[in-house]
This record gives structure tokens, sequence and C-alpha cells, in this order.
């Protein structure tokens, strides 16, 4: 890589793992494709103000009516009594959100979010938006001699094809600039080469992207499976997500 900083880039699964990341001092990056991820993205690429993402549903509550924001989630896919919006990424329309920001709680998602809320910088990767994700997690690695951590938040906080798909995408990107993979990071980046030219068809055959199809939000995981359909990176700042151009 010549004269380009180098840096570690290690593989977290479950979003549990999002704390020792953050102790670390990493560079933490939350996947959670389907849909967390997915929908934060998104909601900021169609102008939405911030995202606050939050564990209980109580809290989430609170928050909303505190700021005036719309009230968003899930609870084993299915959007809460009283919630303004669920987590299906294709809600977060420009005409519903933008200029307005959303209080946002999901079963593993927001949790690796709140989890890692210490780190020295966190940022929320999708398959929508890989390289604005890469590009901002490598430069903020190298400025400030850090590692960075993908976090697979998981379904219930245990492992998922599609967030390891994700963090396989990532590594590659990361690899080209400067990064030293872990066994893990390559694991994940074997995969996805394996199956990226019909990767939409392969997280489809995974157990949370059938249990979707089952509560008929089969649109939520085609929409998930685009890549680089935004130029956005999504990023920590206190309490909320906001955009960030890379």
């Amino acid at each position: 890589m010549g004269s380009v900083r180098r840096f570690n880039v290690r593989l977290g699964i479950g979003y549990r793992s999002s704390l020792a990341a953050a102790e670390r001092a990493d560079i933490v990056v939350t996947i959670d494709v389907l849909r967390c991820s997915s929908s934060i993205v998104t909601a900021l690429a169609n102008g939405a103000n911030a995202v606050m993402p939050v564990v209980s549903l109580r809290e989430a509550r609170s928050l909303a009516r505190a700021h005036d924001a719309i009230l968003a989630g899930e609870r084993k896919g299915i959007k809460p009594a009283g919630f303004d919006l669920g987590n299906s990424p294709l809600e977060f329309k420009k005409a519903t959100v933008q200029g307005r920001t959303i209080v946002l709680t999901t079963t593993s998602g927001t949790k690796a979010i709140v989890l890692g809320k210490k780190a020295r910088n966190l940022l929320v990767g999708s398959l929508l938006n890989l390289n604005a994700t890469a590009k901002l997690a490598s430069r903020l690695a190298r400025s400030s001699k850090s590692g960075i951590s993908l976090i697979t938040a998981g379904t219930s906080g245990k492992f998922s094809l599609e967030d390891f798909l994700c963090a396989g995408a990532l590594s590659d990107l990361l690899a080209q600039e400067g990064g030293r993979l872990d066994d893990g990071c390559i694991a994940s980046a074997y995969a996805y080469r394996g199956v990226r030219s019909g990767l939409c068809s392969a997280i489809g055959e995974g157990l949370h992207a059938e249990y979707l199809k089952s509560i008929d939000l089969v649109d939520d995981v085609m929409f998930s499976t685009q890549e680089n359909l935004f130029d956005i990176a999504a990023v920590l700042r206190t309490d909320r997500v906001v955009a960030v151009k890379p």
C-alpha cells in the first residue's frame, strides 16, 4: 500500500460485541441489513434530520413525545401499537421524513448502536451505502490511528447471513483502503464474493429473510439488498445518527 497507513479490521458477531469494540476505541460500524441499518440510511438519504436509536419501547415513546419526533420501530418484525412507522425502509419516504427527527427502536440493530455509543466513532453500515461507509471509516481509522470493528447485529443478537455478507462486502472495500482483515472478515469477504452476482437470492435463503417474507415483507428484503443506492455515511453524533458526505 506504499505510504498509506494500515489499520486492523475485526468482525464482531451479535450486537453485544459492539460494547467490546467501543472499549477498544475502534471505529465501530454496526450492520443490520434486515432492516434497521437500511431504514436509518434510507431515512437520512430522504432528508430526515436525524435518527435517535433507543433500546426500549418505553424510552422510544417518551423521546418521541419530548422531541416531537416520528416514532418508529418493530418487535418480531411488526410495528408496535401506537407507533407512526414500523422498521421498513420503504416507509421512510421523503414526504414523510424530510426535515423530521425519528426515534427508532428495533430488536437488534438499535441495541448495537446504543452499546457502541462510547466508541471513538460509530457508523451505521448497510448494503445501501457500502462505498460511503468504507470511505469514511477508513479515513477515520487512518487519522485516529485506530482499528475498525464491523459489528453484525444479527437476528436477536445471533449470527445472520445477511449481516455477515454485508460485512464481507465492507471488508473487501476496507482491504483496498489499507485494512488488515482478521479471519472473520476474510471469511465474510470470501462468502460475499461467492454470492455477489446473486446477492438478493442468497440473502433470501437466510432464516430472517424467510421470516420477513412470511409476514409479507418480501419487498423489504429486495430493497435492502441493493448495493450503493445512496452516497451518504450514517454517523452517530452523541445520541442521534446523522448523514455525512464521505
